[in-house]
């Protein structure tokens, strides 16, 4: 099976309900809007590398700052006034 990542974001309907799709967003080629954009001229997705045999890994939440190491800048502090 392969995916295809939506190339801006939309808005289709299908048998009368509305479908939401986001810049980027990855659907696999038998998702219903999908195959409605194949069968309408195919400009709202485009193929994903045939070298990726899985899909995209979904985002998690973002990740708690507080547990979020924090690299050194290389910079050295400010020096405190008197």
């Amino acid at each position: 099976m392969g995916y295809r990542q939506a190339l801006d974001t939309f808005v289709v309907e299908l048998d009368g309900v509305p479908y939401g799709v986001n810049k980027g967003a990855v659907l696999a080629d038998d998702h219903p809007v999908v195959r409605h954009d194949a069968e309408n001229g195919g400009r709202l997705f485009t193929p994903l590398d045939a070298a990726d045999a899985d899909p995209p890994a979904k985002s998690g939440p973002d990740p708690d700052p507080a547990e979020t190491p924090v690299k050194p800048s290389g910079r050295k502090p400010a020096a405190k006034a008197p």
